[in-house]
Parts: structure tokens; sequence; C-alpha cells
């Protein structure tokens, strides 16, 4: 039964609408439970009966309709109203809008108007209930796949199977988490596979389990961590926030926590961890660095030890001075990377190994952490110049394990070659279709939006792209410049407006999107051979 309460401070409307709504009035299963004359009456009615909905009279005295209303969605979220207005109270409606409220009704009401909504609401109603079961019972599935889920979304992010942040947002959401990823840190169990050479394999499954159970319990002890197992003997731990936890910065707090948890599986186990932090990033889809750099941090735990936690920003350039990041190179290497000038590639990989010095006796493992931040680098450059996410995640993969199988130089710098090679080759490698597809989001979100002051961003963002690649292929499959098409636009636009002699130019000239009408003449005599006022003549 959908209960209804009815609020009016005159008897003569809540006694129409009662008999409106009665026992004749063809609809089943709703029941008028109380009628209310003002405001304060309401707000205990609703209270005590908790309706379905609530008729409301927006003009009552005391406390009148509107904040009768704030009050009531305050304890009671999923309770429908419609407003009951006259036609000289409309800015009530408006503010009534501001408030969520999506039905209203104009004095005197109509029999007819009246069952029609409450029809409609009851059906809004009862396919929201529907919907709400259908959630908790997925719910309920969901909680024994979980950990299934989170790995997946994890591996998705940091092997860039993810293209946008609000796809990152939605997801960390769905695990009733506020902030977005940004640093990732991995547990690695030391020396697991000769320590548990005699063991079958269900015995060291339970000592991995175990291993993971000591660190999964840190989810509980801090809500921004999520622990999830990965590949070999490894275990990612994924810190969702800002660079400050409780006024501590985050590099500081990560190895305070980092020290923690290797502490604890220490001590309730028989195995310690060596667990490598990455760097922090305010952009979530560049947590894929992290995780890299979180790799390296352990490749190179050989200098620090193990059962130890290192963060990468404290070893990539300890007791390596001479092979210091030279950032010139690799931003002449991204350069010709995006525009896919192949025949560079070969010289500037090797200028980038002179200039480490890197000669047959050195530190490949350092060395490697760096081809790693390369590779992520080339990987964003290759996704913002046009590539596919989905394409670049599994090329990642392949060279991130083929990287770790190299040991001297030359195989390095062929290693670098081919990924630049690969990587570029799937820049613009999209299908005349899909071409067609994406433009035509940025163009609709154009023509729709032409009379306000775009940019060429937010068409690139409506199209779901990168701003320098939408400028690109815009240009290709439109035959001209952004800038070019929105000025047709508006000329066009601007000619049809130019008919009505009684519409001032300059009125024009703003409601197009120029608020300099000499600038908006300039224009029009550019690409019409005449101006507005000789156009209209």
């Amino acid at each position: 039964m959908f209960k209804i309460l009815v609020a009016d401070d005159e008897y003569l409307e809540r006694k129409a609408l009662s008999i409106i709504l009665g026992e004749k009035s063809g609809i089943d299963n709703i029941e008028i439970v109380g009628e209310a004359a003002d405001g304060k009456e309401v707000v205990e009615l609703a209270r005590e009966k908790k309706p379905d909905i609530i008729f409301m009279d927006v003009k009552m005295p005391g406390m009148n309709g509107l904040k009768a209303i704030k009050l009531i969605k305050e304890n009671s979220s999923n309770t429908r109203f419609v407003i009951l207005t006259a036609y000289d109270e409309f800015e009530y409606v408006q503010e009534a809008l501001s408030l969520g409220i999506e039905e209203y009704l104009l004095k005197p009401v109509k029999p007819q108007k009246v069952r029609e909504l409450v029809s409609r609401l009851v059906n809004k109603i009862q396919s929201s209930k529907k919907d709400e079961k259908i959630r908790k019972q997925m719910r309920e599935k969901l909680d024994m796949v979980m950990p299934y889920i989170k790995m997946s979304f994890v591996f998705d992010l940091v092997f860039l199977n993810i293209d946008t942040i609000e796809e990152i947002r939605s997801r960390t959401e769905f695990f009733d988490i506020e902030e977005l990823p940004s640093a990732v840190m991995i547990a690695d169990i030391d020396q697991f596979a000769s320590s548990t050479v005699n063991e079958d394999e269900l015995k060291r499954q339970l000592h991995k389990k175990e291993v993971f159970s000591v660190i999964k319990n840190f989810e509980k002890k801090y809500n921004s961590l999520m622990v999830v197992p990965m590949t070999s003997d490894k275990i990612i731990i994924l810190y969702f926030g800002e660079k400050m936890y409780k006024n501590e910065k985050i590099k500081k707090w990560l190895k305070k926590v980092a020290a923690e948890i290797s502490q604890e599986v220490k001590n309730k186990t028989e195995f310690t961890i060596t667990i490598g932090i990455g760097s922090y990033y305010d952009d979530p889809r560049l947590v894929d660095r992290s995780y890299h750099e979180a790799l390296g941090a352990i490749r190179n735990s050989l200098l620090v030890g193990e059962g130890s936690a290192v963060h990468w920003e404290d070893i990539k350039n300890r007791d390596f001075h001479e092979i210091a990041y030279p950032y010139d190179i690799e931003s002449r290497l991204v350069e010709k990377f995006k525009s896919r000038k192949v025949n560079h590639f070969t010289e500037l990989v090797d200028t980038l190994f002179n200039s480490w010095q890197v000669d047959e006796s050195f530190n490949s493992i350092l060395v490697k952490s760096r081809m790693m931040e390369l590779l992520g680098v080339l990987s964003r450059s290759a996704v913002e110049a046009g590539a596919s996410f989905k394409d670049i995640s599994p090329l990642n993969y392949k060279f991130t394990q083929e990287l770790f199988k190299i040991n001297n130089q030359e195989q390095m710098k062929n290693w670098l070659n081919t990924v630049l090679v690969k990587l570029s080759e799937k820049i613009d490698d999209f299908g005349a279709d899909f071409k067609e597809k994406i433009i035509y989001n940025g163009v609709k979100y154009v023509q729709s939006n032409y009379t306000e002051d775009i940019t060429l961003s937010e068409a690139a963002e409506a199209a779901s792209l990168s701003t320098h690649y939408f400028s690109r292929i815009f240009k290709k499959e439109m035959g001209c410049t952004f800038k070019s098409y929105l000025t047709k636009l508006r000329i066009e636009e601007a000619k049809r407006r130019l008919d009505n002699k009684n519409v001032n130019i300059a009125i024009i000239a703003k409601e197009i999107g120029y608020n300099d009408p000499s600038y908006f003449s300039k224009v029009f005599k550019k690409y019409e051979g005449v101006s507005p006022s000789e156009y209209r003549d």
C-alpha cells in the first residue's frame, strides 16, 4: 500500500484531493494516511506516517511548504513530493526545482491530472523499490566475488586498461572509496621459491594465503589501502588519497606503514617480505608508473637487504649519479615518437645510453628501472597521440616480461627500439568507422554549444580524446580546423539572425559567442566579403 499525505492550509483543497484519491480513484494500493494544515504539522506527520507521496502547498502559515520539504528530506530521502501552487506563485516552483522536486500542480487541481500524476509516481516508486531489491541481491552475490573484482580493477589500472578519470572514479566509488588511487606498494615474499622447494603446491598456496591474510588486515586499520594478490609471490597494496595523510607527507607515511606491515608478517608467519613503494601521482591514470617504480624498488632492494621497505625515490639515484635521468633526451624521443618518425629512434636510443655512460659493466638493475619508467612515459604518450589503452596494455605486459630477462647493453638497446616501433604502430591504428564515431561526438558538442565560449579541449573531452589527437583527426576528417568549423557555424547562424532587422547587430554578435561586436564584424567580413550591416541591407 502506497501512503499519501496531503498538506494545504485550505480545508476545501485538502478535501478535494482526498476525494479525488479516494476509493473511486481507480488507482490500486493507495491510501490517504493524513492531512496537515501547516508546515510544522506536515513535518511531524511525515516523521510518524512515513508517506511515499506528499502533496505540499508551497504557501502555508508558519513554516512554508519548501522549508517543510527540506526538513522532511533530511529524514526521508525516498519520499516523493508534488508541489501545489497558484499561477502567481511560480517563483516557488523554481525554488522547488532546485530541491530536486520534479512534479507540481496548479490550483485548482484537476481530478484527471492528479490521478495520472499519482499513477506515474506509484510506477516510479515500484520500479525504484524493485531496482533496490535487485541491487541488494547483487551486492550479496558481489561480496562473494569482491576479491576478484578488486584484482580486475587493480590489474586494469596498472596495465592501462582504463581510459578515463571518470571510469576510474566510477569503479573506485563502487568499492565505497571516496579518494582516487595515487600510489602503489608491492609486497614480495623473500626467497619463497627456494624455502618451499620441498613442499607440495597445496602447502605452498597455504603459506601464501597466510602472508596475504596478515597484509589484508591492514585494509581494516587503514581504509585508504586496498590489498590484492597479483602474480607469482607478490601482493599489491594500492593507496587511495592525497599527498598528505593526516598532516604527514605521503612518502613518509607509506614507508612507516610498509615497515609496520613487514614487521607484522615477520611476527605472525615464518616468512619475511620486501615491500617496494612507488611515487605518489596526482593523476590516477599515472598509477601504472607507481606500480613499475615499486617493482623497480624491489629489484633494487639488494642495496638494502631483504625484509625491508624500499621507496623508489630513495634508491633510484643511489650510487648511480653518472646516469642521472636525461629528461631533455626523453623529450626529444617522445616528440619523434608521437610524430612516428621511426628513422630517428635508433640515433636517439644511442644518445640516451651514451648520456648514461653505460658500458658492459653497467648496473643492469638500475638501468632496467629507468627503462620501466620510460616505458610508462612512452605508453602514456602513445595514448595521448591516439592509440587505444586496450591495445597498449598487453604490449606493456609483454615488454616488462622481456625486460627482466635482458642481461647486456645491446639487448637493452634493441628492446627499447622495439618498444618505440611497436607502440608507434598503435598510434592512428583506428578504423574509419571508429574515427567517424569519435569525431561525431566532438562535432555534436560543437554544434550544440557553438554560441558559448567553447574551446578545443572541451570538444576533445566530449570525444574522449586528447586535445592533440582530436585536433589532428578533426582536421583530417572534417577538412578544416576546429576554429574554422566553429567560426563557420557562428557566421551561418549570424546570417540567419540578420534577416530580422529589429535585432541590434551587437546583440546578435553576443548571442552567437562574440562579446566584441567589432571583432564579430571583422570576422564576418572576412568570410562573407561584406560587413554585417551591408549584408542585412
